[in-house]
């Protein structure tokens, strides 16, 4: 893989426009499902296990803009520690890798690239968190990420423009960069960039329940 210049740690995605940005965005909803397939790419190829670290700082909230984001989370809150949906749902990440849209991992249907499920360019990075733990809430209208299977994998993008930013998310049920493994999409999901953690309004639920 041809290595790229990654941003610094304080790097922030840009903030969204208000709602006026929803026009624009919403051709973005005809890539977001759910039980989906990456599309096949005949030159991508299994991506070799990166160096640990980001090049994007994801931490913040976000509102859903694809059909799946509000079914299956709501608004999400990504912090240090993992991510928390106000549906019901709370996953604890692990750390963080980078990998780039052009990079490849093998799918049902052949090698996918990661440009091609998170719908963004070869050039963009990619965030790679492994699930720790998993937590579905009773209130979850759908289960997890995952449904009922286990989510075990997030990659995360930032595409859009400087005043239409948006949150790209995937989820697998297994390790997309395991050479031993086929990992299974699970779905992707979009949203608005919402802001900061903290400020006035308060922390988002997660899981509750059994």
């Amino acid at each position: 893989m041809t290595e790229s210049v990654v941003p610094g740690p304080d790097h922030r995605p840009a903030r969204h426009a208000a709602l006026a940005v929803l026009g624009a965005a919403a051709l973005l909803l005809t890539g977001c499902s759910v039980l989906g397939g990456g599309a096949a790419a005949d030159d991508a190829a299994p991506t070799a296990r990166p160096e640990p670290g980001s090049a994007v700082d994801f931490r913040g909230r976000y509102t859903p803009l694809s059909n799946t984001a509000m079914a299956f989370t709501g608004a999400i809150e990504i912090d240090d520690a993992g991510l928390t949906a106000a549906k019901g749902l709370r996953y604890a990440l692990g750390a963080p890798e980078t990998v780039y849209g052009r990079d490849g991992y093998p799918s049902g249907s052949g090698d996918a690239r990661f440009a091609d499920v998170l719908l963004i360019a070869p050039d963009t990075p990619v965030t790679l968190r492994a699930v720790d733990s998993e937590q579905v809430g009773a209130d979850a209208p759908n289960g997890g990420l995952c449904r009922e299977g286990e989510t075990r994998y997030i990659a995360l993008a930032e595409t859009g423009t400087a005043s239409q930013a948006t949150l790209q998310l995937a989820a697998f049920s297994r390790d997309p960069l395991s050479a031993g493994e086929t990992p299974a999409l699970c779905g992707t999901f979009n949203y608005f960039d919402a802001g900061d953690v903290g400020g006035d309004a308060g922390p988002l639920s997660g899981a509750t329940g059994e």
